[in-house]
């Protein structure tokens, strides 16, 4: 991923930085043209003035707000607390309308007299809130400095107008709304008040809050009453029950008694018949049962009994039998009468106080059950008033507040500064005419280079050769600054020599060893001592570094033989300073079964094969037997066998010298060659299945191989390229 990153910033920015490097006399060409065109037009601006007004606005009237009233009607404020309330007035500044009304009174027109478009006119107005502050400033250019002030006060007026009236109908119409709204609210507040009124009536409500607590208490009170009643009952009740059980008496029988023996004619009757009785069974005990005194007495006792039971009735007001016993015993059966009958009276009493208490209890509950219930009836009622007199008194404060703002004169905008110039002399805009020119000159210089860039197809950078090519990179060839007035070839030539008299100190010994040491570590999986070094067009160097490659080889101890294979532009004899002969067009014409190669000046194992003289058909000599052999028979000889064949794209002489050895290095110089050529090249080499080690990039700018230093002993070899 990161080497991913990494070669997107080299396209984007390495990349670009190339191409304005490439093209920087066309773009400076059209930069200096656009901002030559640029300066000439403005000497033709003409002289505008810029007239600029202030308006400050206040978030709260201050009439009404030292009144204490209409803070809400009159209060400046945003629908969205985001946004600043400034913004919506800046859009009614500029509003079509306004503007129209702007161009009539002021009477722009154009050329032809006719009034300006308000999109015209825009474009010389600009309306701005002034930093953070509540001021918005108006400015507006023309060519007419009175007609730019007028344009800003005239503005500002008809904005102020505006805001007027539109206040003012606002005003009306809320008043008039307010209005039809009061009695309606002020029903509704006198018919809750008057539900709430009724419900208390209608249950005896006075504070229900107080009431739960006085039925709280009242309710323990009564339980503790209860008991004590029923405590009391029961001893009252066991007493009464004991003493009628000794009396054997019924109530009533016993109340009867109590009254009958209290009566003075009851109490004679008895008295004298107690002693009529005493009298007969005095007579009884002397005479016999039909003895006239024993009958006439008791015919006494008859009448007499009789009249007792007359006054009985008379007295009790029914007939009652009541025993002769109990009316005639006194003493002790008295008082137990008399306590019989205070215990059924207290009896009775108890009974009937707490059926009283318990019928108070069940009330108590029974109220306590409802208190709940109309405890949310009642609040609800409140809450029902509260909101109508909520209502009712906002609305009234609204209507107090409107009725102060219709006969306000003023909006919550004023002038804070009428329409001035604060350049008299004007402006042509002429720097920044210029400066925009120099953007313009900018734009279009890198649109030229961007173009020219299309339109060019040739691979520039190392990069385009990597992503055209789908072979392994083996090498990368630096160059150095190619000094003025000399060719790249000279320069070549130059760098080769030195090479050859101090390769220590020579930037190409790194990148050459580089190369021979990934093509031994090719060598470890097959054998490769005939290498043929080619390139897709002319002019990438290819002799070059089939000449450094080779003295490279050398210098490590092996045996090499150079064959300038190139009959039709060949470089070798010019590279290592040799002559003609023996040359390679002779040998293959003329068969020469021993030949001797020239040796290398410079390097004791190095040898070379030259072109020789040139011939008509150069590829029927180098797809000949006798080439097939030469190639042969070297490679028993030397270790290892470079081969400087022609271009692919300008003749076919380089597709048999493959076939003939154990690879090809194919060459590439950036700027030389194109897309193009280089998928033709491509194709050609896979048609005739060629074996290709890799891919050498020759001619690298901006320093992307490092420059072997100048040491005492040999560099360390560095780290190979893995295929």
């Amino acid at each position: 991923m990161a080497i991913e990153s990494r070669d997107s910033i080299d396209v984007d920015i390495k990349g670009y930085l190339s191409a304005l490097k490439r093209r920087r006399r066309l773009g400076g060409i059209v930069f200096v043209l656009t901002l030559a065109a640029f300066v000439g037009l403005s000497t033709k601006l003409p002289r505008v003035y810029t007239a600029e007004g202030k308006m400050l606005f206040k978030g709260l009237d201050r009439s009404t707000s030292l009144a204490g009233v209409g803070s809400e009607a009159d209060q400046l404020k945003s629908l969205l607390e985001t946004q600043s309330p400034l913004g919506t007035e800046s859009e009614l500044l500029t509003s079509h309308l306004a503007l129209e009304r702007v161009i009539k009174e002021v009477g722009i027109t154009t050329d032809k007299g006719e009034l300006i478009s308000v999109k015209d006119f825009r474009n010389n107005l600009s309306v701005e809130i002034v930093g953070l502050t509540d001021v918005i400033r108006i400015a507006y250019e023309s060519k007419d400095a009175q007609q730019a002030q007028a344009v800003v006060d005239t503005l500002m007026a008809v904005y102020l107008e505006g805001a007027q009236e539109k206040l003012a109908d606002e005003t009306r119409s809320a008043s008039a709304f307010v209005a039809s709204q009061l009695p309606e609210v002020e029903a509704r507040l006198l018919q809750a008040e008057s539900d709430l009124r009724q419900f208390k009536e209608a249950h005896n409500i006075v504070d229900l809050s107080q009431e739960a607590t006085l039925l709280s208490q009242g309710l323990a009170g009564l339980k503790d009453r209860m008991v004590g009643v029923a405590a009391e009952l029961n001893g009252v009740s066991s007493q009464a029950q004991q003493l009628q059980d000794n009396l054997q008496l019924s109530f009533g029988q016993t109340v009867a008694v109590s009254t009958l023996s209290k009566s003075p004619e009851i109490r004679g009757a008895l008295d004298e018949l107690t002693t009529l009785e005493q009298e007969l069974a005095e007579a009884r005990k002397i005479y016999l049962p039909n003895h006239p005194e024993v009958t006439s007495l008791m015919d006494e006792r008859a009448i007499l009994e009789d009249t007792i039971s007359s006054q009985v009735e008379q007295f009790v007001g029914v007939k009652a039998a009541v025993p002769k016993g109990l009316l005639e015993d006194r003493g002790n059966r008295e008082t137990l009468l008399e306590s019989y009958l205070g215990l059924e009276i207290d009896r009775l009493r108890l009974n009937e106080q707490l059926a009283t208490l318990q019928q108070a209890n069940v009330d108590y509950v029974n109220r306590a059950s409802l208190l709940p219930q109309l405890e949310a009836n009642q609040a609800q009622l409140l809450r029902n008033v509260d909101v109508a007199r909520t209502s009712y008194q906002s609305l009234l404060q609204n209507y107090q507040d409107v009725q102060l703002a219709e006969n306000k004169t003023s909006s919550n905008a004023e002038i804070a500064q009428p329409a001035v110039l604060p350049n008299s002399k004007g402006s042509t805009g002429k720097v920044m005419f210029v400066g925009v020119g120099m953007m313009m000159g900018l734009l279009l210089a890198s649109v030229a280079i961007v173009i020219a860039e299309l339109r060019d197809s040739s691979l520039k950078t190392l990069g385009d050769i990597k992503g055209s090519f789908d072979y392994p990179l083996i090498g990368v060839i630096p160059t150095g600054i190619v000094p003025n007035r000399i060719s790249t070839r000279e320069l070549e030539l130059q760098q080769f020599k030195h090479f050859l008299d101090d390769a220590e100190a020579s930037f190409l010994n790194e990148a050459y060893w580089m190369i021979q040491e990934n093509i031994r570590f090719l060598s470890a999986r097959r054998s490769l001592k005939t290498i043929v070094v080619t390139s897709a067009v002319a002019a990438e160097g290819k002799s070059m570094v089939a000449a450094n490659l080779a003295a490279t080889m050398a210098r490590q101890g092996r045996r090499v033989l150079v064959i300038d294979a190139d009959l039709r532009n060949p470089s070798q004899q010019t590279i290592w300073k040799l002559g003609p002969e023996p040359g390679l067009s002779k040998i293959l014409r003329q068969g020469l079964n021993e030949f001797q190669p020239q040796q290398s000046p410079d390097l004791e194992n190095l040898k070379v094969l030259v072109a020789g003289d040139p011939v008509e058909s150069p590829l029927r000599l180098l797809s000949s037997k006798r080439m097939y052999s030469l190639v042969r028979a070297t490679a028993d000889y030397f270790d290892h066998i470079i081969i400087d064949a022609p271009p692919l794209l300008r003749a076919a002489d380089a597709l048999p010298l493959g076939g003939m050895s154990d690879g090809m290095l194919l060459v590439t110089r950036p700027g030389v060659i194109n897309r193009n050529y280089s998928e033709i090249a491509q194709e050609l080499l896979e048609k005739h299945n060629q074996t290709i080690l890799g891919l050498v990039v020759n001619g690298v700018n901006g320093g992307y191989f490092p420059q072997a230093k100048s040491t005492s002993a040999s560099p360390e070899p560095p780290v190979p390229i893995s295929t």
